[in-house]
């Protein structure tokens, strides 16, 4: 699988039943690699022969509204999906910098409620934060790393149980703003 800026591409060997772009309109299914439809069948995980290009096609609108996927036949079966184009919202406290860009709007509203923590009781450790963004000790270690790799909170102190988390002097400057 290949990932480009404006969609998915994937690949995969075929028997090719013609050559180039597959019209959805006058499309039969044909299985492309009949050893892994096979498989598929007997899983159980196939409706029917076929039914991913109808399904991928029937479905696309709700993934990205403005996309249509092209099916290529050839000695390999190649499939283009066209990514979802996402808007970032821009917060005041800095949750959207580096790596939380491409964070869901439920996962920037923890992220902004724990900033928000951190700035009114700076030097607190994990679990003190756990019990104002209710979320699990695993999910609060992956949200700390994340604003830590944006530069936006360090951890201060010697040892784990000694030290605490602090905005940094960047997102002090933000806040000020």
């Amino acid at each position: 699988m290949r990932f480009a800026s404006q969609q998915v591409e994937t690949e995969n060997a075929n028997n090719a039943n013609g050559q180039g772009l597959i019209d959805i309109k006058i499309f039969v299914p044909f299985p492309k690699n009949p050893t892994i439809a096979k498989f598929f069948i007997q899983l159980g995980r196939v409706d029917e022969l076929g039914s991913g290009v109808i399904n991928v096609n029937r479905y696309i609108q709700e993934y990205a509204p403005d996309g249509k996927p092209d099916f290529i036949e050839g000695a390999t079966f190649k499939m283009r999906v066209p990514l979802p184009e996402f808007e970032v919202e821009k917060t005041d406290d800095g949750v959207n910098d580096g790596a939380i860009d491409g964070a869901t709007k439920g996962v920037k509203e923890k992220l902004s409620a724990l900033l928000k923590a951190i700035a009114a009781n700076e030097g607190k450790r994990a679990p003190d934060y756990i019990k104002v963004v209710d979320v699990s000790e695993r999910t609060m270690e992956r949200y700390l790393q994340q604003l830590k790799k944006a530069a936006l909170i360090e951890f201060k102190g010697d040892a784990p149980q000694t030290g605490g988390y602090y905005l940094t002097k960047k997102m002090k400057v933000k806040l000020k703003r």
